[in-house]
């Protein structure tokens, strides 16, 4: 069984908390985009997380991942790249997504002749 980098990374920050060594968890999308600066993934969260006020050395207003999630910038270039948009799908009811997946019968419509 394959291992990804995720479980990997748990268990490793697991062994680390046991053993009492503090692990923080860096929540500044900017620092996180410098320490990787080959992530695009990272380059583009960077962006959102500017976009609504977050620097280097600040925060954002809090609820700054439900700002970025919400966006309402469709002219962005970045927009359907932003991070967090997941959980926004991962949210809707089962009876929603079967709504949207449903065969619904054609309407006929009764539209009037040009002669009429």
């Amino acid at each position: 069984m394959q291992t990804t980098a995720l479980e990997k990374a748990n268990r490793t920050n697991k062994a680390k908390r046991d053993a009492g060594v503090s692990v923080p968890r860096e929540y500044n999308l900017i620092k996180k985009a410098n320490a990787n600066p080959n992530s695009l993934k990272k380059a583009i969260a960077a962006n959102c997380f500017h976009c609504y006020g977050g620097t280097m050395d600040e925060m954002p207003d809090p609820g700054w991942q439900d700002f970025i999630r919400t966006c309402t910038a469709p002219d962005c270039p970045l927009f359907p790249h932003r991070p967090y948009i997941k959980k926004v799908l991962a949210t809707e009811t089962t009876s929603e997504v079967s709504m949207l997946t449903k065969k619904v019968a054609p309407i006929q419509l009764r539209l009037p002749m040009l002669g009429d």
